[in-house]
């Protein structure tokens, strides 16, 4: 488990697609993430963010997204969204 994990830079990977249950495994495990860096990878669509539920900031910045991410409004701890 990664429960002490608080940051988690994925940035310049060239992800072009996350899993779809991706958030979703990652609420027990990482249930302490405040901060997700997903920037300037090719990402078009994210979903189940919203389990995320303790994130703080989060960068999605130069991806290429064609939607805003679906849950996103629950993320009631989101301070900084790039």
């Amino acid at each position: 488990q990664l429960t002490s994990l608080k940051s988690l830079s994925l940035k310049e990977n060239n992800i072009s697609n996350l899993p779809q249950n991706l958030f979703k495994f990652w609420r027990k495990s990482a249930e302490n993430l405040e901060e997700l860096n997903l920037k300037s990878n090719h990402i078009q669509t994210i979903n189940g963010i919203d389990y995320l539920s303790n994130l703080k900031i989060l960068q999605l910045e130069d991806n290429g997204l064609i939607e805003f991410p679906n849950g996103i409004d629950k993320l009631i701890n989101l301070e900084k969204l790039y």
